[in-house]
Formats: C-alpha cells, sequence, structure tokens
C-alpha cells in the first residue's frame, strides 16, 4: 500500500508535491434573455475561434504549453440540450476569443475579451452568454474551481 501525499513540503526543506493544474478552462453558461425561451428552442452548439490547439505536456517540469508552428483553429462543440458546456486547451496568449452560438439556425457572435491577453494554466474562465432576441450578452469573466480570472462585457449583434 504505498502512501501518495500531494502536499508543498518546501517549508520543511522538502518538494512540491501539490496538485496544479496545468492547462486553461473556459466555462459557458447560456441564458435565455430578452425575446427567448429555452423551453422552445435551446441553443444547439458554438464554435470558439483563434484558439491554438495543438501543443504538449512535459511530465519532468510540469508544463503544458502550445506548439511553437501550431496554427490558430477554431473549436466546435455541440450542446445537445444542456447549457452549461466545458473546455479544457492549453495555456496561451491571445487577447480575445470569437464566440458563435448557434440559436434557432441563426449564428449569434460575440468576442470573448480574455483579461491579462492569455489563458493562464490553472485559470477556469467563466462566462454567462445571455441569447437575446437579436445579439448575444457577455457577462464579466469569472473564475471558478481553479484561479479566479475577471473579463469584461460584451455585446453582439445578429
Amino acid at each position: 500500500n504505498p502512501e501518495v501525499n500531494f502536499t508543498d513540503d518546501t517549508d520543511a526543506g522538502g518538494k512540491d508535491c501539490s496538485f496544479h493544474h496545468c492547462m486553461s478552462q473556459i466555462t459557458l453558461t447560456f441564458e435565455a434573455g430578452s425575446g427567448v425561451d429555452f423551453n422552445t428552442v435551446k441553443p444547439t452548439g458554438y464554435t470558439l475561434s483563434g484558439l491554438v490547439l495543438e501543443g504538449s505536456f512535459d511530465t519532468t517540469t510540469g508544463t503544458a504549453e502550445t506548439d511553437a508552428n501550431a496554427q490558430t483553429a477554431d473549436l466546435t462543440m455541440e450542446l445537445d440540450g444542456v447549457l452549461t458546456s466545458s473546455v479544457i486547451l492549453f495555456p496561451q496568449s491571445t487577447t480575445s476569443i470569437e464566440l458563435s452560438v448557434n440559436y434557432n439556425s441563426q449564428p449569434y457572435t460575440a468576442t470573448l475579451t480574455i483579461p491579462e491577453g492569455a489563458l493562464k494554466a490553472g485559470n477556469n474562465y467563466t462566462w454567462t452568454v445571455t441569447v437575446r432576441n437579436k445579439d448575444l450578452s457577455i457577462e464579466s469573466a469569472k473564475i471558478t474551481d481553479w484561479n479566479p480570472v475577471t473579463g469584461g462585457n460584451v455585446s453582439a449583434d445578429l
């Protein structure tokens, strides 16, 4: 029975063996706004554009990073009736991410502004996305479960 201990023992002259998230996370929660009823029709999916999706993880240092020559790409997620969705990504420098939500066969678009210009390791960037009759409204980014990061407000028109 080996004993595994995930603690930081640096104060006692030992090693830091505490657990740290090495990736970044984005969590979107979709809410119905003015002129929209999710009891009738729910968003079917969304696309995040401008992300680097290729990278590597160094098990020696515990560092996750994007590949130097990787191109940005789109990440499309299906919602299948749920209204909260999370994706885990490589940490990366970016000031904004384009969001397109598919609702009632129409694309609703907005821009997610990334605090401090980067998706940092250990941070879960959460946004509430309000789908309204003619646009999207994005609340400030909040950090949950991992390290908190605050973003800004965003509106998008159809």
